[in-house]
């Protein structure tokens, strides 16, 4: 059975983001619930997919990719092999040290264009 939210009698009002859902299989009841003023009213993704997609284990603290993903994403003019000794610096490098696939998911990382960072950002 799939997760259910379910809002009633609520203003969403000025936010980026009414609703933000991280699952590819939710349902979402909004009884007299209005949203104004928001760019999204509902932005449903799938982290767990993102993350599969470049190899990043699931047990990696958002906040450690969050703070990768930020530092790439300021530093778009660096090269490779100064994203690649960033991100072997960071605590996302410490999470993946020993793992058989780390240098897939570096170089993964590095060929992200600034438009995937920024996606990949918004969602963890």
């Amino acid at each position: 059975m799939a997760p259910k939210i379910t809002m009633t009698d609520s203003l969403i009002s000025e936010y980026g983001v009414a609703l933000a859902v991280d699952s590819s299989d939710i349902e979402i009841d909004l009884i007299q619930t209005r949203v104004e003023k928001c760019e999204t009213a509902i932005n449903q993704q799938n982290t767990a997919g993102a993350l599969a997609a470049l190899g990043i284990s699931l047990a990696v603290p958002h906040n450690v990719i969050g703070e990768v993903l930020l530092t790439l994403r300021t530093n778009q003019t660096a090269t490779d092999e100064e994203k690649e000794k960033v991100i072997q610096g960071s605590k996302l490098g410490d999470f993946i040290q020993n793992s058989a696939n780390a240098t897939i998911i570096i170089r993964s990382l590095v060929a992200l264009s600034p438009a995937l960072l920024q996606a990949f950002h918004r969602i963890l």
